[in-house]
């Protein structure tokens, strides 16, 4: 993994690898580089400067570069002030050549009040909207919550997406290059890698690049200012904490400070969901919701519980009233999103997961106020009869106790969830015993898990024969 992070940025003619890898390790490299978005870095670095993926790559960013700066010629002429911002204008910047990056889409910048101009001047252009917009769903779409990152995508007659933005941090766009304003640049490329979850390496390689390249002109006070101011102080947060842990970047001044317990699990969650590509992505909205600072998530959420621009669209088409668009959301929300959220659970389990959650919220209190040994569960009485209940059914509620903890204001660890099943458990009769283990690494560690007869019912992260178990004393009797 650490030669991929290593492969994943130019090399600046240092020797990255000592040996050349062999073939069968090269296309393991080259398959997962593919997967996050970093194969024509990591191609180059294995030596592959020959590859036709890599002439592709290079060809195909020449026509975007092309249609790009037509498109922004057309603007121009027009009197639309317009920049484009991360892509291939970004990746010239940053990297040798433009082989180095793929690039998917062009994306224009313009301000606020010339998006609907902006609009006629690419559709007098040959681009066609990629969405059959009415004029009340335009409307809305213009003034929509910039926390929803707004857009509006075309196609180009030679089949490239164009997408038009008015998300620019701060009042104005500069009058020159946006580069003019590196920190506004930074906070864009920060909440741009947040609004995705952090999925593909290569965002973060172009935050890293772009602070190497910046050096001392990166005004960091400026930068968190900005950011504070819109909003996105999480998600610059986290994305410079991952560059820090992915490509080894120097920690920014004030970054530490922000680094709350908050941040961190976030941090964690999302270098989790990096790692292990099966796992389901949360909801979009559920992730901006937990980016967002608290005082923004009403907002934020009432943004996207009332109808979107898209169905004042249909609603336009069909000749639905006001009254009717509303009542269709609600409708929508409770038949299509509720049941994906919440359909997973039986009537019982939500009754159990209520419990988990007060369970949980009270050992996370106790932990705090009380020696641990007082809140470990008694010992069962000798002879006590097991119940009689599969082991499924106690991992579904184990599931269920991570599920509560999850959600707390705080972050809750494996000590406090490892207390509260145990508790549920002994609650059903289940004579289910806490461990508690050691391990020595640059420091010493401690995890917490949930045993019954033999089987671990509590481990999230497979971590138990890493630990040497403490001696069963510890328990209460």
């Amino acid at each position: 993994m650490t030669s991929l992070f290593r492969l994943a940025l130019p090399a600046g003619g240092e020797r990255i690898l000592e040996t050349a890898p062999d073939p069968e390790a090269s296309g393991q490299l080259l398959a997962e580089a593919d997967r996050w978005g970093v194969w024509p870095a990591v191609a180059w670095n294995l030596g592959l400067a020959d590859s036709p993926r890599l002439r592709s790559v290079a060809a195909r960013n020449l026509c975007l570069q092309r249609e790009q700066e037509r498109l922004l010629a057309r603007l121009g002429e027009a009197g639309v002030k317009a920049h484009a911002v991360k892509g291939t204008d970004l990746t010239a910047r940053l990297y040798p050549d433009l082989s180095w990056r793929e690039v998917e889409d062009i994306d224009l910048l313009v301000e606020p009040g010339a998006v609907s101009q902006a609009m006629q001047v690419l559709c007098a252009a040959g681009l066609r909207p990629n969405h059959t917009w009415h004029p009340a769903g335009l409307e809305r779409q213009f003034s929509h919550s910039r926390r929803l990152s707004p857009e509006v995508t075309f196609t180009a007659p030679s089949g490239l997406l164009v997408e038009l933005h008015w998300d620019w941090p701060g009042a104005a766009l500069p009058t020159g290059h946006l580069l003019d304003q590196p920190e506004h640049y930074l906070v864009y490329l920060c909440a741009h890698a947040g609004k995705h979850g952090w999925r593909l390496l290569k965002w973060t390689c172009d935050l890293h690049l772009f602070v190497e390249r910046s050096g001392d002109s990166l005004d960091w006070a400026r930068f968190w200012r900005l950011a504070a101011a819109e909003g996105v102080t999480r998600s610059c947060v986290i994305s410079l904490e991952l560059r820090r842990r992915w490509l080894g970047g120097a920690a920014p001044p004030g970054l530490e400070s922000r680094l709350g317990r908050s941040t961190r699990a976030l941090a964690a969650s999302a270098e989790a969901g990096w790692l292990e590509p099966g796992r389901p992505l949360p909801h979009p909205v559920w992730t901006r919701l937990r980016l967002a600072a608290w005082s923004d998530r009403p907002a934020l959420l009432a943004a996207w519980l009332v109808p979107q621009p898209q169905d004042w669209n249909r609603a336009a088409a069909r000749g639905w009233s006001p009254w009717r668009l509303h009542r269709e959301r609600a409708r929508h929300l409770w038949t299509v999103w509720a049941p994906r959220s919440f359909g997973r659970l039986s009537f019982a389990e939500w009754g159990v997961l209520a419990e988990a959650y007060c369970t949980v919220a009270g050992f996370e209190t106790l932990r705090r106020l009380l020696p641990v040994r007082w809140l470990l569960p008694r010992r069962p009485a000798p002879g006590a009869p097991a119940p009689d209940t599969s082991l499924e059914k106690w991992k579904r509620l184990a599931w269920l106790v991570d599920v509560a903890a999850n959600r707390q204001p705080w972050r809750v660890r494996c000590l406090t969830r490892s207390l509260a099943l145990g508790r549920m458990l002994r609650r059903r009769g289940v004579p289910a015993e806490v461990r508690i283990g050691v391990r020595r690494g640059e420091e010493l560690q401690a995890h917490a898990w949930v045993e019954w007869q033999g089987e671990v019912l509590h481990d999230p992260d497979q971590q138990t024969e890493s630990y040497a178990v403490l001696p069963g004393e510890l328990a209460r009797r």
